[in-house]
């Protein structure tokens, strides 16, 4: 199956075109010079038989009302080289040519006035009239090889002129429509820029081009419903912090008071739901943390090697090992702690003696590794796991079920992701997040 050629660029196709339309041009050029070439050739060569059939004709000796001869003249070299005189069918005088050349000018004598080419020559009959009845014939010859070398010359240097300039101006017009599609890369990249760092900026409608006026038109309503978009995420988020962390804050305060006069064992109760709001807190700011970067796309740049040794726990059990190599990440490092902090936290729950946290560069990608050398994850929950509220009554950890749900979203949302590697004879989660 043929497949298309594909044109990446508005810049190539532009180009494209025009050079396809100049082209035509001089294709259309090239055979109207062409025809006009050969019909002026022809014509030449026509006018020269007729002349020289006619000068001929002068010298013929008329005699009882027939040919008998041709008269002596300062052009007989001329006249001999290639003008046949005929008496009727008889020839009173040819030049010395080759017997094919002979038998052409004996078949067309006697015939009316025309043209005919035989073996690379025009001929050319001249009848021989004597009070208005034909008593003889000229017929004069001539060698077309000169004038089809002429042709083939002119059509030759017409092909190699034609393709000189379509050479000469591909070059230029991508130069041309380059500098003529530049302001609308400009308006694009400003437009994305402004999106992110200054979505109250617009370009209004004195553009330069009156062609531009509505793409900035159209830009300028786009940008106004992001700043829309973003004005709206910044109160919601104000709010929803707000509304929840106050709730949050008074447990919080409710239960340290309440932990002054209680027994061990409401003791133990109260700093489980002390430690609930803490994580509560923790996904709060996660949540937050992950509607931001969807929204603004905003790029920050982190150390892996720097966020990893921030887990690293040499000593105790289990202890945690970092392998690593100085790489960056398109990512802020706060946010790529609360991709893996959900992760580790699940190592350390399975592991047996040792969770270990290696990163490596794949391509554009950096990949983080977070393995543990406890049981095996079975396959069956191999996605289950990211599933929100999924936790140990259903097979999988302690916990309220969120980490690792929004530690994915969290990676997605910055062009990442965070899987399961199945392939592993142990339990490896891993984060894979754009290089920087």
């Amino acid at each position: 199956m043929t497949r298309r050629l594909r044109v990446r660029t508005l810049r190539t196709r532009v180009s494209l075109l025009a050079l396809a339309v100049i082209t035509a041009w001089l294709l259309i050029l090239a055979t109207g010079l062409s025809l006009v070439l050969v019909s002026r050739l022809n014509q030449q060569v026509n006018d020269g038989l007729r002349v020289r059939a006619q000068a001929a004709s002068a010298t013929v000796v008329v005699r009882a009302g027939q040919p008998v001869g041709v008269g002596e003249s300062a052009t007989d070299s001329e006249l001999d080289s290639s003008i046949w005189v005929y008496r009727g069918g008889t020839a009173i005088a040819r030049p010395p040519v080759a017997a094919a050349l002979q038998r052409v000018a004996d078949a067309l004598a006697g015939t009316p006035a025309h043209f005919a080419d035989r073996h690379g020559r025009r001929f050319y009959v001249l009848p021989l009239l004597t009070h208005g009845r034909q008593v003889g014939s000229i017929v004069a010859a001539a060698d077309l090889d000169p004038y089809e070398r002429t042709r083939d010359t002119a059509l030759i240097g017409v092909g190699i002129v034609a393709v000189l300039m379509l050479a000469g101006a591909y070059p230029v017009l991508r130069f041309a429509t380059g500098r003529a599609l530049r302001p609308v890369g400009e308006m694009t990249r400003q437009a994305a820029e402004w999106g992110v760092v200054a979505p109250d900026e617009r370009f209004g409608g004195d553009q330069r081009y009156v062609e531009l006026a509505s793409l900035a038109k159209s830009l300028d309503g786009l940008l106004g419903r992001l700043a829309a978009v973003l004005r709206h995420e910044r109160h919601a988020s104000a709010e929803l912090s707000h509304e929840l962390r106050t709730p949050l804050s008074r447990v919080a305060a409710q239960v340290e008071l309440l932990m002054d006069n209680a027994s061990a064992a409401q003791r133990q109760e109260l700093q489980e739901i002390r430690t609930n709001c803490a994580a509560m807190d923790g996904i709060i700011d996660t949540l937050l943390a992950a509607a931001r970067t969807e929204l603004t796309g905003v790029v920050g740049r982190a150390s892996v090697d720097a966020v990893l040794r921030s887990f690293a726990a040499p000593t105790g059990r289990p202890r945690t090992v970092v392998e690593s190599e100085p790489l960056l990440v398109e990512v802020d490092d706060d946010l790529v702690v609360r991709m893996l902090a959900p992760v580790v936290e699940n190592a350390r729950r399975y592991a047996a003696r040792t969770i270990t946290m290696t990163a490596r560069r794949r391509g554009t990608v950096v990949e983080i590794d977070v393995a543990n050398d406890g049981p095996r994850l079975p396959h069956d929950l191999a996605e289950r796991v990211f599933e929100p509220g999924f936790s140990a009554r259903d097979g999988g950890h302690d916990g309220v079920g969120l980490g690792l749900a929004l530690a994915r979203r969290l990676a997605r949302s910055a062009d990442g992701d965070l899987v399961v590697d199945e392939s592993s004879e142990h339990t490896v989660f891993r984060l894979t997040l754009p290089a920087g």
